[in-house]
């Protein structure tokens, strides 16, 4: 039997004591929130000792989705239900007490699949919380570095390989095996993100071998940099990005179409997942980052071959109805193969960037504040590349990257950003173990799909 874990989508709230039923133990019957967002509204109690809720008051919304609140934040007054008639009700409120402004929290879990780890090429899939890893689907049936991933529907998507292809795994079905599913792009650092049930995927290129032998030198070579990061000891010259120095003749080679992308599905009638055209870009894209913000995509950074200098500082959003919808502004480093999220802020939606590549590893990390203005905050502990970031409990969180000094030093400790104290924090629940990893699969999941499998 299928049971599903209780979401823990914090709503922020003051509390007010006073005029509550005493039999409900310090949890009201029913809480609203106040304001025009989306989580505006009643909640009514579900129930109370829920270890998972900070006062540990479990609540449901009209759509019968749970959420647990904390202090501080959203204004929320508390409200008394009185049941008058089986159809009819009516509502008794207390007056809210002053609050901070916040947003809800909407993702708490995650999936991490694949990736490359100092015991090799990996095709392990686990789901984490805010415990650690709670959830392990079946062994993808082929290792994935460097691949994307996310939700189409009810199920999970994966795709790369060195024969690049997609899987699918249903979670709610519980079943045995990842399913061979459409086709995917021979794509080198493309970006995938969940939007509406389905699947978007952009950017990335192919890189074509020359028809003849030749070793010339490269035209494009990711060590140059306006103010580079570093690059390793002096003795140690190795490039990850090695394979991505072309020359003059295979640069014109090198991306089928540099601003096409890829709709992945599900197709009602079949059951069937299936590839389709996306909107597409204004321009070539790849090691570029994707995450949501305002209900819309946000692309950060990446390279471009097609521009002088060819990284990119540049900033996007895009809607998969319209495509292109404006610029927002640069960020003050160019990078790629970074991490990126979007946390609620004290202000409103806060996007954060970190770590990945500028003719070197870079550690630096900055935020698009609401007002438009990026701001450099507190740099990573340590320098990392091919690390993700995602958000669990309205806090941004880095996990995975490496750096090679000598050999890969895989980052396998998670950091969670402090906004309050500029400061990063280790997560231990979430850090992972000795030798993990990078070029990794990273995405959210909603609660329903999520097994409790402790």
């Amino acid at each position: 039997m299928l049971l599903l874990l209780l979401a823990t989508l914090w709503l922020v709230s003051v509390q007010s004591n006073s005029g509550l039923p005493s039999s409900y133990n310090g949890c009201p019957i029913c809480k609203e929130v106040l304001g025009t967002h989306p989580y505006s509204g009643l909640y009514s109690l579900v129930e109370e000792g829920v270890s998972i809720c900070p006062d540990s008051c479990l609540y449901k919304d009209q759509s019968d989705q749970h959420f647990c609140f904390k202090p501080g934040g959203l204004q929320v007054r508390h409200c008394a239900k009185q049941t008058l008639q089986p159809s009819t009700t009516t509502t008794t409120t207390i007056p809210p007490s002053t609050t901070s402004v916040s947003l809800p929290i909407t993702r708490d879990y995650f999936v991490l699949a694949g990736g490359s780890a100092k015991a090799g090429k990996s095709s392990t899939v686990g789901c984490y919380g805010e415990m650690g890893r709670m959830m392990d689907a079946p062994l993808l049936p082929a290792d994935v570095v460097g691949g994307v991933g996310g939700v189409v529907g009810d199920l999970l998507l994966v795709c790369g390989s060195n024969t690049p292809k997609c899987w699918t795994w249903n979670p709610v079905g519980n079943t045995s095996e990842w399913v061979e599913s459409a086709p995917f792009k021979d794509l080198i650092y493309p970006a995938g993100i969940s939007v509406g049930g389905q699947f978007w995927v952009t950017g990335g290129m192919m890189v074509i071998p020359p028809a003849v032998d030749e070793d010339p030198e490269p035209e494009v070579n990711l060590l140059m940099a306006e103010d580079p990061g570093s690059g390793g000891s002096e003795e140690d010259q190795y490039n990850p990005y090695a394979d991505m120095n072309i020359s003059m003749p295979m640069k014109g080679r090198a991306v089928m179409d540099s601003t096409a992308t890829f709709l992945y599905r599900a197709n009602e009638s079949t059951g069937l997942i299936e590839m389709s055209a996306g909107p597409h870009l204004t321009s070539q894209r790849w090691g570029h980052c994707a995450t949501m913000l305002g209900g819309n995509v946000v692309f950060t950074g990446g390279v471009d071959f097609t521009v002088a200098g060819f990284y990119l500082a540049l900033v996007e959003m895009y809607s998969l109805e319209a495509g292109y919808l404006s610029t927002l502004p640069s960020m003050n480093g160019k990078r790629l193969n970074h991490g990126c999220t979007t946390y609620p802020g004290v202000t409103g939606p806060t996007l954060i960037v970190s770590g990945g590549w500028f003719g070197g590893y870079i550690d630096t990390a900055e935020i698009l504040q609401p007002s438009g203005t990026w701001v450099r905050v507190t740099p990573l502990p340590q320098m990392r590349n091919f690390l993700h970031m995602t958000v669990m409990n309205g806090a941004a969180h880095v996990i995975g990257g490496g750096q090679y000094d000598g050999g890969w030093q895989y980052r396998n400790t998670t950091l969670r950003y402090d906004p309050e104290e500029n400061t990063w924090v280790e997560v231990e629940e979430l850090s992972l173990g000795e030798g993990q990893i990078l070029k990794h699969v990273l995405f959210t999941i909603p609660e329903r799909l999520v097994q409790n499998t402790h």
